[in-house]
């Protein structure tokens, strides 16, 4: 609605649902929004419940490359992540905190914090703590002038968590950080060392940043950072080879959980309830030899829920979204 114009050959990267209903969509967007004075608008747009643009959001010259990632932290404080190096023309080195009118927070600031080689930098994610810190992991190797490989912990004015070290170990950029009930940190990235250690595609550290070497996952794995959550007893569910594995609390592989695809088949996007019970879609037609099409829910166990009515997609879902009310809300290119 609003004769948002975007073009074609631009995408997008991240959507989220706020408390209020409005909509914050993040990715490579270079919207000309009318008829607000024909506003032109960069890399993040906001509307309200009923699709039009929110006229009270105002991101101004957004950001000057794509954004990634949207977390929300409570309804007024927004963090977007990405390639950019400016918010509004402020600078922002690939992270951002603003509030739910697309103003900067002043109080948290990382400036031109980031930096990796050749000023190359990448947020890939951001994910919060319960006392009030974040870890932030991507592809850069200093910030603030200090050295630390692909992962730092900050605190909430944007200053460096002096409890968590990781430094120069890792090798390789971090594309997802999960934090399991106990405190203990899951990585996933491309590293194949941390400091003298061999690890694999997935580490565990400690919460003083050292790697816990009781976490036994020795095989690699081909992963996608979206394809892997985490359950109620801090295993994880992992989408690789066409099936759907659960690593326990040591990264072993539980042999009673396995949800197999045929090789034609994939497996899109998967989202836990709050019930424990596991959403999936993507472009599959049965799994573990059950009919489904492209969209179905598992009971905790693995096996499929027979509650759940669907008749699927005619094309698969990319996207699972679930809101405050539980309603399920799924993007792509169904008809």
């Amino acid at each position: 609605k609003e004769n948002t114009k975007i073009s074609s050959a631009n995408y997008f990267a991240d959507l989220v649902v706020l408390s209020d209903g409005k909509i914050l969509i993040s990715g490579s967007l270079n919207a000309d929004v009318r008829p607000n004075s024909y506003r032109f608008v960069t890399n993040l747009l906001c509307y309200d419940s009923t699709g039009k643009l929110d006229s009270s959001f105002i991101p101004g010259y957004g950001m000057t490359n794509e954004s990634y990632n949207i977390l929300v932290y409570d309804n007024s404080s927004i963090f977007l992540t990405g390639a950019f190096t400016t918010y509004q023309l402020n600078g922002r080195n690939g992270l951002v905190k603003i509030d739910n009118k697309g103003n900067i927070d002043s109080i948290f600031y990382t400036g031109y914090g980031f930096n990796g080689e050749g000023a190359y930098c990448i947020i890939n994610q951001i994910t919060p703590t319960n006392n009030n810190s974040y870890f932030i992991g991507g592809y850069f190797t200093r910030y603030k002038g200090f050295s630390n490989n692909f992962i730092i912990k900050i605190l909430s004015d944007g200053q460096i968590d002096t409890s968590f070290i990781s430094g120069t170990n890792l090798t390789s950029q971090v594309d997802d950080i999960i934090i399991q009930s106990d405190g203990k940190i899951i990585v996933l990235g491309f590293s194949t060392h941390f400091k003298y250690d061999t690890v694999s595609q997935i580490i565990r550290l400690m919460p003083s940043g050292e790697i816990d070497k009781s976490y036994k996952l020795i095989k690699r794995f081909r992963l996608k950072p979206d394809l892997i959550k985490i359950t109620r007893d801090d295993a994880l569910l992992v989408y690789v080879d066409h099936c759907i594995l659960k690593l326990n609390n040591q990264g072993l592989i539980d042999s009673s959980f396995k949800i197999c695809f045929s090789q034609d088949n994939e497996v899109y996007a998967i989202e836990i309830q709050e019930d424990y019970k596991i959403l999936l879609s993507g472009s599959f037609s049965e799994i573990n030899s059950n009919q489904v099409n492209n969209f179905s829910r598992l009971n905790e166990d693995g096996s499929i829920d027979n509650s759940f009515q669907t008749s699927g997609t005619d094309i698969g879902p990319s996207t699972i979204l679930i809101q405050p009310d539980n309603k399920i809300v799924l993007g792509g290119f169904m008809n």
